[in-house]
């Protein structure tokens, strides 16, 4: 937000926010809670489920953090600009497949959206 309002201070473009190695827009995250285990079932079953449900839980709040982030960029975007979030792709993007990787999460999935601004009276 700091460097938006010294790029509109400055009378220069605006062109928006990218909200890098986000979560907002992750899918296919599978319930371990709806996971029953055989009644006869090991301790270490038990266990590794249960690390699954706490890991499950903490991917369902990076999830939720970044779209209430990606959500505020929006809100705070001038009209015609653009909130957007990279996804997190667990490794730092170094070579092509990196790059090809990331346009594609860019441009796929409905990571890309333009603000919704109400519509201005002609005056």
């Amino acid at each position: 937000m700091f460097l938006r309002d010294k790029i509109l201070a400055m009378d220069l473009p605006f062109a928006g926010f990218v909200l890098n190695r986000s979560y907002a827009f992750a899918e296919g995250f599978r319930e371990p809670e709806r996971v029953e285990l055989p009644p006869d079932a090991s301790d270490a079953a038990k266990s590794g489920l249960a690390k699954l449900v706490a890991l499950a839980r903490d991917e369902r709040q990076r999830v939720e953090r970044d779209r209430g982030l990606l959500t505020r960029l929006k809100e705070h975007s001038p009209q015609g600009a653009l909130a957007v979030a990279a996804p997190h792709l667990g490794e730092a993007v170094e070579d092509l497949r990196g790059l090809m990787k990331l346009a594609q999460g860019l441009t796929e999935g409905g990571l890309q959206a333009p603000v919704p601004r109400p519509q201005e009276e002609p005056v």
